[in-house]
């Protein structure tokens, strides 16, 4: 934590599929990767709760970065 090694993972994740969305769902009571992902360019998108059974639930944003035709990388 703090050494850049989360930054570092999901820019060599995006140079590598280059995509053109990236879309992915964080537990909203997990306020350090929140935090780190709007740090990198992320916006709520939504809030989803999702039943996984025996009375539990995923309490989640749905967090969304939009890259256009060329991406950057946060740099």
């Amino acid at each position: 934590k703090g050494q850049g090694v989360g930054k570092r993972l999901l820019d060599a994740q995006i140079a590598r599929h280059r995509p053109n969305t990236l879309r992915l769902f964080v537990n909203r009571l997990n306020f350090p990767a929140v935090n780190f992902y709007f740090k990198q360019g992320f916006e709520i998108e939504a809030v989803q709760d999702t039943d996984i059974g025996q009375g539990f639930f995923m309490n989640d944003y749905v967090m969304i970065r939009r890259f256009g035709g060329t991406h950057a990388t946060g740099r």
